[in-house]
């Protein structure tokens, strides 16, 4: 069964999400977003800087492979 996932700019998802739907393949060439370690991934951003996130932390994505933090609490629910 196919899954869909609507991922257009200002979508807020984490990385534990895109990683059920995605392989890391398109994770990581496509969307910018790398399995580091044990839930953690680095997340490029704007100006082909990066930042890490634990799998459980909201991220916005700002399209073309980019991604900025979500400001407040984290979902915990994975």
């Amino acid at each position: 069964m196919a899954m869909k996932f609507d991922l257009r700019i200002g979508a807020v998802t984490t990385p534990n999400e895109l990683q059920l739907v995605f392989n890391n393949i398109f994770l990581q060439y496509h969307l910018g977003v790398n399995y580091e370690v044990f839930d953690s991934y680095i997340v490029r951003t704007q100006g082909g800087e990066s930042f890490e996130v634990e799998g459980n932390e909201e991220i916005v994505y700002l399209g073309f492979g980019q991604w900025k933090k979500q400001r407040g609490a984290t979902t915990n629910e994975l």
